[in-house]
């Protein structure tokens, strides 16, 4: 399992607040004594100012040979009453298949170009264990035993057969239905386009500009058009399936390609912005909303092909 989370938070809006707040990443266990193969929840905790840019661990399945990772709830972030600094909260599930005490090691994270760890703590694993001073018995008592199929068939055969072709039947008949009543699956249809995509791009981007969607407090619709906008232009112009990937996909293809990594940085930053916005209810203040559409700009402009660059000024 694949853990690398780029967070962007809010701008800095007063320099007073850089000294009351202390950045920090914290994991806390819930409980540090499991049995085996049970579950146990630690909570990861971070505190910092708005503007800071937070790097998460590339983390896989497994944590240590004995401590495995099973499962990682999304991100919940609460703000400080003057706003001028950020808390994220994120559920970790891990277990354990081997007894013993196994030592959870610190993990880094790099918030505001900074290197913070975590402490470590210790996880004690157990096993079941069985009174061998007491004589084998039974998990519970008898109980009674219902009649078995055969039992039934011998008396009740004809009708359950009849009843059966009918349910059946009947449950043919509703999937029949159920199918034509059900709608043609949703795709997306690729954009045709009469001009080179990185002209498109820019064109959109013009589009966008010009609604002013974040001025007008639709902060959340101008960052679903941002995003389709580039998604589309590095579909189109990279051959990068940008639409159906998610952003950390997005980056891995564009790290194979010839682009610098300044220009992958930089418009994975706003993807990730974007999801923000989009599916974790953060709304971005006004200089982000800037410096997002800037980026993605800058990125067409240093993705688009050199050689139509030189073809225009032939023609000047």
């Amino acid at each position: 399992m694949r853990i690398a989370v780029l967070v962007v938070i809010f701008y800095i809006l007063g320099s007073g607040s850089l000294t009351a707040i202390e950045r920090n990443a914290i994991l806390t266990p819930y409980k540090q004594q499991i049995l085996i193969g049970e579950n146990i929840k630690i909570e990861l905790q971070i505190t910092c100012l708005r503007g800071d840019e937070i790097t998460f661990p590339n983390l896989s399945d497994t944590i240590t040979k004995n401590i495995e990772i099973t499962g990682i709830e999304s991100i919940d972030s609460v703000y400080s009453q003057d706003s001028s600094s950020i808390q994220l909260k994120q559920i970790w599930h891990v277990t354990s298949f081997d007894s013993g005490v196994w030592a959870f090691p610190p993990i880094q994270f790099y918030i505001h170009k900074d290197t913070f760890e975590t402490k470590p703590f210790l996880i004690e694993v157990g096993t079941v264990e069985i009174d061998t001073t007491q004589s084998i018995r039974d998990i519970t008592e008898p109980i009674g035993v219902p009649y078995t199929f055969g039992e039934l068939f011998r008396k009740y055969g004809i009708p359950m057969l009849i009843s059966s072709a009918v349910l059946i039947g009947l449950l043919f008949i509703l999937d029949q239905r159920k199918k034509k009543r059900k709608k043609k699956p949703i795709t997306r249809q690729k954009v045709e386009i009469s001009v080179p995509p990185h002209i498109w791009a820019m064109q959109e981007l013009k589009k966008l500009e010009d609604q002013k969607l974040w001025q007008q407090d639709k902060v959340k619709e101008y960052h679903i058009r941002l995003s389709e906008i580039v998604r589309t232009y590095i579909e189109l112009s990279l051959n990068v399936p940008a639409m159906e990937s998610t952003t950390e996909e997005i980056k891995r293809f564009l790290d194979k390609k010839e682009i610098t990594s300044e220009s992958v940085h930089s418009v994975v930053s706003s993807l990730r912005l974007s999801d923000l916005a989009k599916y974790a209810k953060y709304k971005p203040i006004a200089s982000e909303n800037e410096s997002a559409y800037q980026k993605i700009v800058q990125f067409v402009e240093q993705t688009a092909p050199k050689e139509e660059t030189t073809n225009d000024s032939d023609h000047v």
